[in-house]
C-alpha cells in the first residue's frame, strides 16, 4: 500500500477506537445522520434546538452540533460557538473520505496505455460537466455485477437497473474466475485497483454470496471494496453479516442509499451506535430529488441545463464493466446523459467470453487496445451521440462534420478521398481518432 493510504487507514482505525470509548462522539454522529436524513428534525431544530437536544440527544450541546447543521439552525442556536473536541474529531473523520477520493482519483493505473486513455476521458468529461458532482466522478478501473438486475426498483436509479433475474452467481461456481480477474486487475492497476466495485446496475446485497466475493477482493487488494446498497432494510441479515466480516474497516466504505425515512429508521434499529459511526447514509427520497443526478430513471430530455447544477451521470467509471451472469466485458466511460445514452455512460468496446474461465482473455482483448481504440480506413464511422451534444465535440474547421455523418455514415477513406490538402487530411484523421476514443463515433465493419 502507498504510505498515504496506510496513513488514512491508521487515522480511520484510531478514530473508530476513540469512538468506541466516547458515547458523546457516537451520539454526535447519530445526530448528524438524523439531521441529514430526517427533514422534520431540521424544522424542529429551527424552532427550539435546545429542547430537542435535551430530549433526544442528552449529553450534546450547541458546541457539538454547531458545525454539523445548516446556517438557519446555526442562527437559531445563537452566536457562533466554539467547536467541541468531539465535533472536531467527527469533522476529521468525515474528511478522510475526501482525502481518500483525492488520493485515488489522481493515482491511476499502472498500465501506461490505460493511464493515458483514462486521463483523456477525465479531461474530456471535466469539460462537459461543470457540476459539483463531476468532481466526485472517480473514473474507477472496474465494476463487477454479481447479479442480473436489481430487486430494488428504485425510482432514482441512475443506471436504470432492470429487475432482478434469477441466475446462479454463487461463489462456488464463479469464485475462481472472479479471483483470477481481480489478480489481473491488480497487476494492471496496482493500488488503484482498490477503487474497483462489485456492483453497477445491481445491488450487492441481492447476491447471497456477497460477503465471499468481498473477502476475495480483500485477499487481493488488502482492503474490502467500497460497497453501496439500497437494500439494507430488505436484507438485514446479509447487511449485518457484511459488517461482521469486516465491512467497516475501509474508511467510509459502506454506504446506504435510503428510499424513505422508514427505511432509515429500520436499518438503525439493528445497528449499534458504534456500527452507525462508520456508515454513510445517503437519503434519496422525494425531499432530496433536487440533489440527484439527471440520469437513468431521473433522466429528462428537457433538463439539460439542470445537469450542470445537479450532474448528468452517476457512472463513476472509465474502465471495465463486467457482468458475471451475462458473461460480458465492456469498456465504458461517463458522459452527460442524453437520449442515446440515458444512463450517463458510453460503451466503447464489448467482448463476450464463452465461459467464466475466458474472462481474463476477454479483458486482455480490451486492455491490449488501449490507449487508442483502433479502426481501419475502410470501417464505417457511425455517430453514437444525440445531436443535442454535437456542440460539445464541434471542430470549427469541420463545423458540419457530425451532422453530415449522422445523416449518412461513411468510412474515413471516403471522407478524405476528395481532399487534396495533406495537412487537412491529417487534421481530420486526428479529429476522427479523438471522436472514436471518446465514444462519439464507433467504427463498424
Amino acid at each position: 500500500m502507498t504510505a498515504e493510504y496506510l496513513s488514512l487507514l491508521l487515522e480511520w482505525s484510531e478514530l473508530q477506537d476513540e469512538a468506541k470509548n466516547s458515547p458523546r462522539l457516537l451520539l454526535l454522529k447519530k445526530f448528524r445522520d438524523d439531521f441529514i436524513c430526517l427533514p422534520d428534525l431540521r424544522d424542529e431544530l429551527l424552532s427550539d434546538p435546545f429542547s430537542i437536544l435535551r430530549t433526544c440527544y442528552p449529553g450534546l450541546d450547541a458546541r457539538d452540533i454547531f458545525g454539523h447543521v445548516s446556517h438557519e439552525v446555526q442562527r437559531s442556536l445563537g452566536s457562533n460557538h466554539n467547536h467541541s473536541y468531539e465535533s472536531t474529531r467527527l469533522r476529521q473523520a468525515l474528511n478522510i473520505d475526501k482525502k481518500s477520493r483525492q488520493l485515488f482519483r489522481y493515482l491511476g493505473p499502472l498500465h501506461s496505455g490505460w493511464r493515458s486513455w483514462r486521463s483523456r476521458q477525465m479531461n474530456r468529461f471535466a469539460s462537459e460537466d461543470s457540476s459539483i458532482r463531476s468532481e466526485h466522478i472517480m473514473h474507477i478501473p472496474f465494476a463487477v455485477e454479481l447479479t442480473e438486475g436489481c430487486s430494488g426498483g428504485c425510482s432514482f436509479c441512475g443506471l436504470s437497473a432492470s429487475y432482478l433475474e434469477q441466475s446462479d452467481s454463487s461463489f462456488q461456481l464463479l469464485g475462481a474466475a472472479f479471483t483470477d480477474f481481480l489478480l489481473q486487475m491488480n497487476s494492471v492497476h496496482g493500488e488503484f485497483g482498490k477503487c474497483g466495485i462489485l456492483y453497477w446496475a445491481s445491488d450487492p446485497l441481492d447476491c447471497v454470496d456477497y460477503v465471499l466475493y468481498a473477502e476475495a477482493f480483500r485477499d487481493v487488494f488488502n482492503v474490502f471494496p467500497c460497497t453501496t446498497t439500497a437494500l439494507a432494510a430488505k436484507y438485514p441479515q446479509r447487511f449485518k453479516a457484511y459488517i461482521d466480516a469486516g465491512g467497516l474497516e475501509r474508511p467510509w466504505g459502506l454506504r446506504c442509499s435510503l428510499r424513505s425515512e422508514i427505511e432509515y429508521k429500520q436499518i438503525n434499529e439493528s445497528l449499534s451506535l458504534y456500527e452507525r459511526f462508520s456508515i454513510s447514509f445517503i437519503p434519496q427520497y422525494r425531499e432530496y430529488s433536487s440533489s440527484q443526478a439527471i440520469a437513468g430513471r431521473s433522466y429528462n430530455s428537457n433538463s439539460s441545463n439542470d445537469q450542470q447544477k445537479q450532474g448528468g451521470t452517476i457512472a463513476c467509471m472509465s474502465g471495465l464493466l463486467v457482468s458475471l451472469p451475462r458473461l460480458s466485458v465492456e469498456l465504458i466511460t461517463p458522459c452527460l446523459a442524453e437520449p442515446h445514452h440515458q444512463n450517463g455512460y458510453r460503451s466503447l468496446l464489448h467482448v463476450h467470453p464463452t465461459s467464466a474461465s475466458e474472462l481474463i482473455k476477454s479483458s486482455e482483448v480490451i486492455i491490449n487496445q488501449l490507449p487508442n481504440i483502433p479502426f481501419s480506413l475502410h470501417d464505417d464511422l457511425v455517430v453514437t451521440i444525440h445531436p443535442s451534444q454535437f456542440s460539445l465535440y464541434m471542430n470549427p474547421e469541420f463545423p458540419n462534420f457530425l451532422d453530415n455523418l449522422a445523416h449518412k455514415s461513411c468510412s474515413l477513406h471516403q471522407i478524405v478521398g476528395s481532399i487534396s490538402d495533406r495537412t487537412q487530411i491529417q487534421r481530420i484523421i486526428l479529429y476522427c481518432l479523438e471522436l472514436v476514443q471518446f465514444g462519439v463515433l464507433k467504427a463498424s465493419v
